[in-house]
């Protein structure tokens, strides 16, 4: 299971020896994120992993914690909450 947003950028440029970065460009790009485990961690509470793509290419492996109803399909449940915390 996965989606697909589109997204921009924002590109920045790090000055570690003065201490500062500043915001240079932004960019578009598509991202497709698919959820690829799911783990329950304690009553109506699960953990999942999740991959990015962009450009064909996994770029991350992240996980995150959310919490379902009792009869409700984990994956389903997982993707639902992490399109929901992706658009905020």
């Amino acid at each position: 299971m996965s989606f697909t947003l589109d997204i921009n950028v924002q590109q920045g440029v790090n000055y570690p020896h003065l201490g500062i970065g500043v915001a240079a460009a932004s960019y578009p790009l598509t991202a497709t994120f698919t959820v690829v485990a799911v783990e329950k961690t304690a009553a109506n509470t699960a953990s999942a992993r999740y991959q990015t793509e962009i450009n064909d290419m996994v770029t991350a492996i992240n996980r995150f914690e959310f919490s379902y109803e009792d009869e409700e399909d984990l994956f389903v449940a997982a993707e639902s909450n992490l399109k929901n915390a992706m658009n905020n």
